[in-house]
């Protein structure tokens, strides 16, 4: 059960691309905030979605894979 709702109006963007709940400062996801994403106005949609367009995302690696290390 979550302890925060997350207010569309709490989010802040951080760099990286990420929001962070201003409140108890989680990172949050656009499917985390309330209100609904789909009741929003188009224009804070696509502000969102810009933001997180520029998060920088680690490389995948296969669990257990060691890291290449130089020799």
């Amino acid at each position: 059960m979550p302890l925060c709702l997350h207010h569309v109006q709490w989010a802040r963007e951080i760099p990286g691309g990420f929001h962070q709940c201003g409140l108890c400062g989680e990172l949050v996801a656009w499917a985390d905030v309330y209100p609904k994403p789909e009741d929003l106005t188009e224009d804070f949609r696509s502000r969102w979605k810009a933001h997180e367009a520029t998060q920088v995302r680690a490389p995948v690696t296969a669990p257990g894979a060691a890291a290449a290390t130089p020799a």
